[in-house]
């Protein structure tokens, strides 16, 4: 994995480098953007409140601070740092330590920084204060970047205009992602969903959102009536979610971003799987009649649009028979989960690795659908098979309140869990993905999760 960016202050005490790099921090808090803040003065405190101000310390000081964004806890969390650095030689070492260093001069005049004084620097200088005695010589010697990333003029421009031509150069450069969020985990008619794709493409413009993902259960066929739907208005991402069967891996779910639908060979494995779900579909609607439910496939197949899914036939058992059932979520947990009276595997089945190998055939990305759903399996050992098949990523973001599988977890929020798989992401050197899994319920919400841009912009970069 990359290191993650720092975005490096320098410049005069007094020259506005706090100011900026708090205004960023705030712009990149509203956004949702995670970031650590080190500002040098308040360190000072800390890590090197055994130093004074000659250059010899103030450059001990600065090693020690790009130290302390080396090893950033929140390991791949960009890092903003305010400090002054006085030379040439030590910003060169903090660029060589970090890597991935944006290196942001903060120019104002010394005699303007005198006026503003701040934080009181110079008039400690100037009253000989313990500790500020070298702090003007190393102050009027201070060495201007020669290829700093941007200057921002705070004598001449606005705080709001400094921060604004930041902002835009930092996107520029794709160190902060764009604004907005997305769905990356949508159904649709194509398959098991209540909206047409045209229909769930105006929904997402609606929302605000900049972009979705149409991940219909084994099918692309709604990915071009919602491209031609979006009318450069929201970019819609070509995706298919494909299940799989494993030897101690039953019915997992592999998502396909990014992938060209008209694939040859990514359309012959889904022709397959269409086939063997309605196999598995049929078998499963024989069951439940023997079971003494009132349903026939040929219903099951009218109300399905699309793919015939299980919601289909939970649908119908609860419709015809409502002394036997009283919701949905009882079909599934008492008969067409995993495992349940009414379930039965499917006999010819996709792997994983073929999926993962038909995606990539595709031009796509393969990543493991909301790992935490499936509470059947041993999941670090799917991962590791996962990985091992070439997979490229995990669905972290996910709307698990919605699936009630949070009920017998150690894990009491949903965010928990979403923060313990991106640290699984990490680990495995793994891409992310995010999002709501929408079929178009009342218990669905479109772009309910923030999902950030930047997990699609870290997809084009493989």
């Amino acid at each position: 994995m990359e290191d993650a960016w720092t975005i490096w202050f320098t410049g005069l005490h007094g020259s506005g480098k706090s100011t900026i790099a708090n205004r960023l921090a705030g712009i990149l808090k509203e956004k949702d953007v995670p970031f650590v803040l080190l500002d040098g003065d308040e360190l000072r405190k800390t890590i090197s409140s055994d130093l004074g101000y000659s250059l010899e310390e103030r450059n001990e000081h600065m090693r020690r601070v790009a130290h302390l964004c080396k090893k950033n806890p929140r390991n791949g969390i960009l890092t903003i740092a305010s400090v002054a650095s006085p030379t040439e030689k030590s910003r060169a070492y903090a660029k060589k330590l970090l890597k991935r260093m944006f290196l942001v001069y903060v120019k104002c005049p010394l005699d303007v920084c005198l006026k503003r004084d701040v934080k009181g620097h110079y008039k400690k200088a100037k009253d000989k204060e313990k500790g500020f005695e070298h702090f003007m010589k190393v102050s009027s010697s201070y060495e201007e970047p020669k290829n700093p990333d941007i200057i921002l003029y705070t004598d001449k421009e606005s705080v709001e205009e400094s921060v604004k031509r930041l902002v835009g150069r930092l996107k520029e450069r794709n160190i902060i992602s764009k604004e907005g969020y997305i769905d990356l985990h949508t159904h649709t008619t194509a398959s098991d969903g209540v909206l047409t794709p045209a229909q769930l493409v105006s929904l997402a413009i609606k929302k605000g959102l900049k972009a979705i993902a149409i991940t219909d259960h084994d099918s692309v066929s709604g990915v071009k009536e919602a491209m031609n739907a979006a009318k450069g208005k929201i970019e819609v991402i070509s995706g298919v979610e494909i299940s799989c069967d494993d030897p101690g891996f039953v019915d997992t779910h592999i998502l396909g971003l990014n992938i060209d639908p008209d694939n040859r060979e990514l359309k012959e494995l889904l022709k397959k799987a269409q086939q063997y779900r309605e196999d598995q579909k049929k078998a499963i609607i024989e069951r439940f009649r023997e079971l003494g439910f009132r349903i026939t496939y040929q219903e099951v197949r009218r109300l399905a649009n699309g793919e015939i899914g299980r919601p289909h036939i939970a649908k119908t058992i609860l419709k015809n028979n409502p002394g036997k059932v009283a919701s949905i979520n009882q079909v599934f947990d008492e008969y067409l989960a995993v495992g349940k009276k009414a379930y039965i595997e499917r006999k010819d089945k996709i792997s994983i690795g073929q999926a993962i190998k038909a995606i990539h055939a595709a031009k796509g990305l393969a990543f493991i659908a909301h790992p935490d759903v499936y509470s059947n399996i041993d999941i670090p050992r799917f991962i590791r098979l996962f990985v091992k098949e070439g997979g490229d990523g995990i669905e972290t973001v996910y709307a698990y309140d919605k699936t009630g599988r949070l009920k017998n977890r150690s894990e009491k929020e949903p965010t928990e869990t979403i923060d313990r798989y991106r640290r699984i992401a990490k680990e495995h050197h793994l891409l992310e993905t995010g999002g709501s899994d929408f079929h178009g319920k009342e218990s669905d919400e479109l772009g309910k999760l923030k999902v950030p841009y930047e997990f699609l912009e870290q997809m084009r970069k493989r």
